[in-house]
């Protein structure tokens, strides 16, 4: 018999993301390079941007720097960026279905900036007790003390807790301490998998 009391909810790709096709080349008329482009220059400071050592701000400068673009184009860039967070389908339903019952926490890998304005887009930070997050903790979610770290704030032991992500790699840091973990995919197959811990909705 399941004893959960607290389940964890990654944020990026569990929760929310940011659409990665671009099918009527709006940044490529807005700033004059692919969305492609663009994250891809990303990749190169986003382990700074998610332990909270810069914001939204220079991030947006440094890609464009990267890319030989305008200073101008920052405000551009977060704006094309921002419209282009989606909800995951299906996710909210099963957030309203589990509020209430289950103690819910995120622990999301972002900037600060890009954490609140998912969240703000869709109105969601009421459905979690408390929010962690990279950019606070100033480690990444492949390191095993920021799931210690949640724990022990939440006064939780690792059997009592279940966390939902879509990297297999965190899924397996939060297991390696005990923690029951489900691997995201879609909601359907969530919903399927939270009733294996006797969580229905």
């Amino acid at each position: 018999m399941w004893m959960i009391s607290t389940i964890i909810f990654d944020l990026n790709l569990t929760v929310v993301g940011v659409r990665f096709d671009d099918p009527d080349d709006r940044y490529k008329d807005k700033l004059g390079v692919s969305k492609k482009a663009l994250f891809h220059a990303a990749v190169a400071h986003w382990e700074e941007f998610e332990t909270g050592k810069f914001g939204q701000e220079e991030l947006a400068q440094r890609i464009i720097k990267e890319l030989n673009l305008s200073p101008e184009k920052g405000p551009e860039t977060l704006r094309l960026l921002r419209e282009d967070i989606y909800l995951v389908d299906g996710i909210e339903q099963i957030l309203a279905g589990l509020y209430g019952k289950y103690r819910l926490i995120m622990l999301a890998g972002d900037g600060e900036d890009f954490l609140h304005a998912k969240l703000d887009k869709f109105n969601l930070k009421h459905y979690f007790s408390k929010i962690y997050c990279t950019c606070y903790e100033g480690i990444r979610k492949i390191d095993p003390q920021i799931y210690h770290n949640v724990l022990v704030k939440e006064r939780i032991a690792p059997s009592d807790c279940l966390f939902i992500d879509d990297n297999p790699e965190f899924i397996g840091v939060a297991q390696s301490i005990g923690i029951h973990t489900i691997l995201f995919a879609n909601s359907s197959q969530l919903r399927e998998d939270l009733e294996k811990f006797s969580i229905f909705i």
